[in-house]
């Protein structure tokens, strides 16, 4: 499975996501930001690929459904409602992120360390 996960700079939890995902899944993660100066900036072909998008923020579903909204077309996006107050690779936040998406994927990932 293709996830794509979206924040707003693509430097912390979206980021942190995309490596959790890459090296404890099967799936194949991606991940970029909703802001003009995000690391990685959120377009078309970035939601074409993704079979699962994942956003930290109301907002940023807000966002990709109003800019791309014929793009997205059936992909399930879902909200993770995770906060911007961690830091990249922070245990916490990967807890929370685990926590808050691992139930929607079918693959079984190992327990956190």
């Amino acid at each position: 499975m293709k996830l794509l996960f979206i924040c707003s700079f693509n430097s912390i939890r979206s980021r942190t996501a995309e490596d959790i995902y890459n090296k404890y899944s099967s799936d194949t993660a991606r991940s970029a930001g909703i802001f003009p100066n995000a690391r990685t900036r959120i377009n078309a072909s970035m939601l074409e690929w993704a079979d699962m998008i994942f956003t930290m923020e109301a907002v940023h579903t807000d966002y990709i459904r109003s800019l791309f909204p014929a793009t997205i077309g059936n992909c399930e996006v879902i909200n993770l409602d995770i906060s911007g107050e961690y830091y990249y690779n922070q245990p916490e936040l990967i807890a929370e992120i685990r926590k808050k998406a691992d139930p929607y994927l079918k693959n079984q990932m190992p327990s956190p360390e």
